[in-house]
């Protein structure tokens, strides 16, 4: 799902993302959808102020710092693609590991698996 005509006010659940609020701009309202992931896009432009409010370190050029694995030095916290100015060339395979290495965080931390039942998976990609 990408939103254009609105802006997220919310992102609801406990443990995991269980939903999103959005108000829409035209016609004004607020909707809640069911999402199981959040991913935010910056735009053509990274821009990493929003990280380093986090307290995710950044280097002089202003590209956030990860390890092999694409963790930050903040502990669930995953980067990947321009913003870690890896180069193109890797970008794919980067955003591939941070993808892995997340769903490992998560599993360790709640000890959940992933369902043998195929569900269809619906996340959101916000646009900044």
């Amino acid at each position: 799902m990408r939103i254009v005509n609105g802006k997220v006010s919310a992102i609801l659940g406990e443990d995991v993302v269980k939903a999103i609020k959005i108000v829409k701009f035209k016609p004004k309202k607020e909707v809640t959808e069911e999402v199981n992931g959040v991913f935010i896009s910056l735009g053509g432009v990274p821009t990493t102020e929003i990280v380093k409010k986090a307290g995710v370190d950044v280097d002089d050029r202003g590209c956030i710092k990860v390890d092999r694995w694409q963790r930050t030095n903040v502990e669930g916290v995953f980067a990947a693609g321009d913003c870690t100015c890896g180069g193109m060339q890797v970008v794919t395979a980067a955003g591939a590991m941070a993808a892995i290495k997340a769903l490992t965080y998560i599993r360790q931390k709640t000890g959940k698996g992933l369902h043998k039942k195929s569900r269809r998976n619906k996340s959101v990609k916000l646009e900044i």
